[in-house]
């Protein structure tokens, strides 16, 4: 044996390698849950006022230029608690990896639908946090690809 652990024989040398065993599944374990949190958060602060102003997220949704004037009080309706549920539901086990498929289906969703937008030079608010405020722009989509790979991981690991 070499190396500055040659001193500590075999028994050693195995508990060594099987600490570092765990310390790197220590390290993907909090990733996964840290990807969770961060998911959970996001989605549960961002459908919170979309629930408490329904006519605000309504008119935000209109803006993207993209849906039936039908849908956009039912998807105004919808949507915030969707992405509450699925928010709760990453810390339930029976339902983490659907929660996270639901998360990446609405994180691809708003991606395509603020790129396209983009694309044909609209100047819009995303209505990612409720009515007001944000505008649309290369670093929500940058954002929004980084809580999809979130999403694809806690799907993928789970």
């Amino acid at each position: 044996m070499n190396g500055p652990n040659k001193n500590i024989g075999e028994t050693g040398q195995a508990a060594l390698k099987s600490s570092e065993f765990f310390q790197k599944i220590s390290v993907w374990i909090l990733i996964k849950w840290l990807c969770r949190l961060v998911l959970a958060l996001v989605f549960t602060y961002a459908a919170w006022d979309k629930i408490l102003d329904p006519a605000g997220f309504a008119l935000s949704i209109d803006n993207y230029r993209l849906f039936p004037l039908p849908l956009i009080g039912p998807m105004a309706i919808f949507l915030p608690w969707l992405e509450i549920w699925a928010a709760l539901m990453l810390f339930v086990k029976r339902w983490r990896r659907a929660a996270a498929l639901i998360l990446g289906a609405l994180l691809i969703t708003f991606i395509l639908a603020v790129g396209f937008n983009l694309l044909r030079g609209l100047d819009f608010e995303c209505g990612c946090f409720g009515s007001g405020g944000r505008q649309a722009g290369l670093i929500l989509l940058i954002q929004d690809g980084m809580l999809l790979i979130c999403a694809l991981y806690v799907f993928k690991k789970d």
